[in-house]
């Protein structure tokens, strides 16, 4: 959908990359975007994966050894908050059309929250209560 409607979607999505498939793509960006300092940060999710089992915050992208597909995304650094706490929505839709766009919205959905407040300080990149909504870490 991205490579169709780049524009639309690509504020909201974050860049994104599966190593170790990917690896060189993944490093020209690194180099390219002067990434490979510390204030960038990568959310490294492994394969495979639920309820936030092995997801990792990182700063050190040239560190990253894959052996494994793996997601790394750019981490947004500046997220949303709902009184100092990350959040995620989760809603149900259906799309019956591309085009015209044409989407159900089911009227039931879940907001999950952090249950300590958001920081990316570099001290605390490991807190999964700071950095996930799953509900296996914040009940």
């Amino acid at each position: 959908m991205l490579a169709i409607y780049d524009r639309m979607w690509s504020h909201l999505i974050p860049d994104s990359f599966l190593p170790p498939a990917e690896q060189e793509d993944l490093t020209q960006y690194v180099k390219d975007n002067h990434c490979d300092q510390a204030k960038h940060l990568w959310i490294v999710k492994p394969p495979n994966g639920n309820s936030g089992h092995g997801i990792q915050v990182v700063d050190d992208i040239n560190s990253l050894k894959c052996k494994d597909s793996t997601i790394v995304q750019k981490y947004v650094s500046n997220p949303f908050l709902i009184k100092g706490h990350k959040f995620d929505l989760r809603l149900y839709v259906l799309i019956t059309s591309l085009d015209p766009l044409i989407v159900y919205l089911y009227g039931d959905g879940l907001v999950r929250f952090a249950t300590q407040p958001y920081t990316n300080s570099k001290d605390k990149l490991q807190d999964k209560f700071i950095h996930l909504t799953n509900l296996l870490y914040n009940k």
